[in-house]
C-alpha cells in the first residue's frame, strides 16, 4: 500500500512540475507580424510599430535619464534621426540585448523585457517607420 501512495504522490508532483514549467510563448521575429507594445500588454501588428507611437516611448522610459535628456557617452536618442543613426551604427542592439562583448544597458543590469526588445527588432526590420 505504501508503494502505491508513493507512486501516486510522485506522479502528482511530476505532473505539477511539468505543468508549471510549461508556458505559452509567442514567437516574434523578422517573419512574424505580431509583437507586444512597449507596456507588454497589447498585441499589435509588427508592421504598425512606429517611432512616434511606440519606439520613442520605449527609449524615453528606459534610456531617457542618460541618453534622451543628455548625451551620456556621446550617445543621444532625443529624436528620430539620432536614434536611427545610433541603431544603424550597430551598438544599440548589442547593448540592450546584453550580447557578449557589449556594455550592458541599462546600467542597472536588468534587461528590457523580451516583448520590448521584439518591438524594437520589428521596428528596425520594417525600416524604422517614423509615424
Amino acid at each position: 500500500m505504501r508503494r502505491y501512495i508513493f507512486l501516486f504522490l510522485a506522479l502528482v508532483l511530476s505532473s505539477i512540475l511539468i505543468l508549471q514549467s510549461c508556458k505559452k510563448e509567442e514567437e516574434v521575429g523578422n517573419g512574424s507580424d505580431m509583437t507586444m507594445d512597449n507596456s507588454g500588454s497589447d498585441t499589435i501588428a509588427c508592421s504598425t510599430i512606429t517611432y512616434d507611437a511606440h519606439i520613442s516611448t520605449i527609449f524615453n522610459k528606459n534610456c531617457g535619464g542618460c541618453h534622451v535628456t543628455g548625451s551620456q557617452g556621446g550617445v543621444n536618442f532625443n529624436n528620430y534621426a539620432k536614434l536611427k543613426n545610433q541603431l544603424e551604427v550597430g551598438k544599440v542592439l548589442g547593448v540592450i540585448n546584453h550580447r557578449p562583448g557589449f556594455k550592458v544597458m541599462p546600467t542597472s543590469g536588468i534587461k528590457l523585457s523580451q516583448s520590448v526588445l521584439d518591438s524594437i527588432d520589428c521596428w528596425v526590420s520594417n525600416g524604422y517607420k517614423e509615424n
